[in-house]
């Protein structure tokens, strides 16, 4: 068989990110360290959840620069489209620690509303839905599926 009688082969399905995005899947993302303030949103910051997350240089040079309610974590996205949160334990306030991770779960009590900006970096994800979601512990961190 000579080259110009070789069968045609199928070609890939390659898509790049943008193409992926254009899809609506979920675009794995690079860990990102961020700072978040647990609570809910409606009772200004107070009890289980999440209240607020920021990109690190998002978060305007206020009173809540010297808050303990600020908490390091690195989040990612994997294909599936969950969010990976990763606490590291040194950089947790302890008051956080005992309150936020309780029988190794963390509680959501008010469902979190991406701002935009996280929208367009989590998407299609726009929110983290209310509930008890399982906290993994490992030697230097806190992990949480969502």
């Amino acid at each position: 068989m000579t080259s110009t009688n070789l069968p045609n082969r199928p070609k890939t399905n390659q898509k790049t990110d943008a193409q992926r995005h254009q899809d609506n899947r979920p675009l794995a993302t690079d860990p990102i360290q961020m700072e978040i303030v647990f609570g809910r949103p409606s009772k200004e910051c107070q009890d289980l959840g999440i209240c607020r997350i920021n990109l690190i240089t998002d978060l305007p040079n206020d009173a809540l620069r010297d808050c303990t309610c600020i908490n390091h974590v690195w989040v990612h996205q994997n294909q599936m489209g969950q969010l990976h949160f990763r606490f590291p334990k040194n950089q947790m306030n302890p008051e956080n620690l005992n309150t936020q991770f309780v029988d190794n779960y963390f509680t959501v009590q008010e469902s979190y509303i991406f701002p935009e900006p996280l929208r367009q970096l989590f998407f299609p994800r726009t929110v983290i839905e209310r509930g008890r979601y399982p906290v993994v512990e490992g030697a230097d961190n806190l992990l949480i599926v969502l």
